[in-house]
């Protein structure tokens, strides 16, 4: 093991493009970390045997990290030290973070140097291909002193560390993972903390923060655990279908996605005129993906009549796993918006810059948008039939959406996937479920009082039906929800008739995962439709998605009919794991899998 570790540094050291991912670990070793209260150690040794088992430990018997999976950790102090740095992911590493237990914790705890030192690591690696995650732990408030005069110390501890993370988390984005522990007993003392993981929530990281209880160390590995199975997941979207090299993202500016209103002007944002009367370029054409013929139709060029161009912001406010996201507007000849906000999307990858075609690699997208709105469609009118009053029955809308095509001025050809900008200004942005088995959960929601739950919650009345609804297979060829299957399997069962009341009411996540369900029932377990996510708009009490995921089982064996992010039956394992059946499953007859 000595010998292959040794020539795993190696490697790392002379060829960082090597490296699949970097994850720095940032411990509290102040005095406070000596109080012995984690099931009868000090939190200083419980942390390093959780961070030694449930990290490091916990991928190498999953065997998930391989060498080229690189850590540093940082002892947290009123100075603090880099203890470990670019070590490979192996039993060596495991055995010296084992080794730290038994080192003393003292002093302050001050948050800005290892910040500083967190960041000046991170940024070793230029390589966009590797995935990055930063662990802090910590079991109180930031010690680091305050300039006097600078107003309140909490609020300029907040200030500060908040600023360091919009550094690294504008710089990396959805490359980054960010987990932020409070290991104590007095919530009020994580203030900072729970601040570090929502500015990195802000710029587009996957972000956490978590208070365990510290009953026992299985509650603390439990928040680590979490690190472990988000870094894993941005390595897999990193990584090229049918091959173990990374893909590498590209360098792009990010700005907060809670700031939506930005007028246009001649900084900050692309033109494109119609004409190419400004200076980015000119736009050449607008094509629309035709359901029926299953192609491309031109339309007209902008969609108001007063439009004499476009307008997309150069920093983006939102990204994907395959995908990054502009703010985007049509506008007049005086750079006047006209028309609703919008959104534009393109390629998060390097390799997808070099694709002659643009567009061509939206097809998948319009593709998926199409199917799964069918199989809402379908699914909307179920709710209907099943409602006393159709008025009150929630529907499923998937946003429309349209490819611009520019010919720019420095990179030639661009194609532009564009929609209407969701209003998350008064209806916040909800995932409701994702395409690795991820499933709501409100009941276990820190950021989300009960209150607004309660809220929340769609209400219909249902009516007991006793008929059938006729309910035909999706043929294989054509993917169509509508064309009769030759085996004329009978699909779902009847729906129930339950004597539940007058009302019966369900939390919007309850109807989403419902009909992810019914998408899979509805053609014959060979389509799955999830990854929903948006807003609910209870004025119009309709669920407004975008970007859905469509697992296919394909009966010919193809693979990734849908895109890389289709699964296939292994994602459809993945809901079902997770997946509860709730009353509306019961109600629509789809109560098993």
């Amino acid at each position: 093991m000595a010998a292959e570790h040794d020539a795993a540094v190696d490697v790392i050291c002379k060829n960082k493009a090597s490296w699949t991912s970097h994850s720095v670990i940032v411990v509290d070793q102040s005095g406070s970390m000596n109080t012995k209260d984690v099931a009868g150690v000090t939190r200083s040794c419980a942390v390093w045997w959780t961070v030694a088992v449930e990290f490091v430990g916990e991928q190498l018997r999953q065997r998930s990290a391989q060498p080229t999976d690189v850590v540093s950790v940082i002892a947290m102090q009123e100075s603090s030290s880099v203890v470990l740095e670019a070590q490979p992911m192996d039993w060596i590493l495991y055995n010296a973070l084992l080794a730290l237990s038994s080192s003393k914790p003292c002093s302050h705890g001050n948050y800005l140097p290892a910040l500083d030192l967190a960041e000046s690591l991170l940024m070793t690696n230029s390589f966009g291909a590797c995935a990055l995650s930063l662990l802090f732990l910590s079991d109180g408030r930031p010690s680091d002193r305050v300039w006097k005069g600078a107003g309140p110390a909490g609020q300029q501890h907040v200030t500060m560390v908040t600023h360091r993370m919009e550094t690294l988390a504008s710089h990396f984005g959805r490359r980054l993972n960010v987990s932020a522990i409070g290991v104590g007993n007095a919530p009020s003392e994580f203030m900072v903390l729970k601040e570090m993981s929502a500015t990195a929530s802000d710029y587009g990281s996957i972000s956490s923060f978590r208070t365990p209880s510290l009953d026992s160390l299985k509650c603390l590995g439990s928040s680590i655990s979490w690190l472990t199975s988000s870094l894993t997941s941005t390595k897999a979207e990193m990584t090229r279908v049918g091959s173990a090299t990374q893909r590498e993202v590209r360098n792009v500016v990010r700005e907060k996605r809670t700031v939506l209103s930005v007028s246009v002007t001649q900084y900050g944002w692309h033109l494109y005129g119609s004409k190419g009367t400004w200076q980015d370029g000119s736009l050449t054409r607008r094509v629309v993906w035709d359901k029926n013929d299953r192609d491309w139709v031109s339309v007209n060029l902008l969609s108001q009549h007063e439009c004499r161009g476009i307008a997309m912001r150069k920093p983006i406010f939102a990204e994907g796993a395959e995908r990054i996201v502009h703010k985007f507007y049509e506008v007049d000849s005086s750079l006047k918006a006209v028309g609703l906000p919008m959104v534009a999307k393109e390629s998060r990858f390097v390799e997808d810059l070099t694709c002659a075609d643009r567009i061509e690699f939206h097809r998948t997208f319009c593709e998926t948008q199409v199917k799964a709105q069918l199989l809402a469609d379908d699914f909307n009118a179920r709710l209907q039939a099943i409602s006393l009053d159709a008025s009150l029955a929630p529907r499923i809308q998937f946003l429309e959406s349209s490819v611009y095509i520019v010919e720019d001025a420095q990179y030639g050809q661009l194609g532009f996937l564009v929609e209407r900008m969701l209003d998350t200004k008064s209806y916040p942005w909800t995932k409701w479920n994702g395409n690795a088995g991820y499933v709501l959960d409100t009941s276990d929601d820190s950021n989300e009082p009960p209150a607004k739950r309660r809220a929340t919650r769609v209400s219909f009345q249902m009516n007991p039906i006793v008929e059938e609804l006729p309910i035909e297979e999706c043929e294989d060829e054509s993917l169509d929800p509508s064309v009769k299957d030759e085996e004329d399997e009978q699909l779902l069962p009847p729906l129930t008739t339950l004597e539940t009341g007058p009302w019966k009411r369900f939390l919007p996540q309850d109807v989403l995962q419902s009909f992810t369900h019914y998408s899979y029932r509805r053609t014959g377990r060979r389509m799955l439709v999830c990854d929903l996510q948006g807003i609910y708009n209870s004025s119009k009490r309709t669920y407004e998605l975008t970007d859905p995921v469509i697992h296919y089982a394909s009966r010919k064996g193809r693979t990734r009919v849908f895109g890389r992010t289709d699964h296939g039956k292994k994602g459809m394992q993945d809901f079902f794991k997770t997946h509860k059946c709730n009353g509306l499953c019961c109600m629509l007859g789809i109560g098993s899998e």
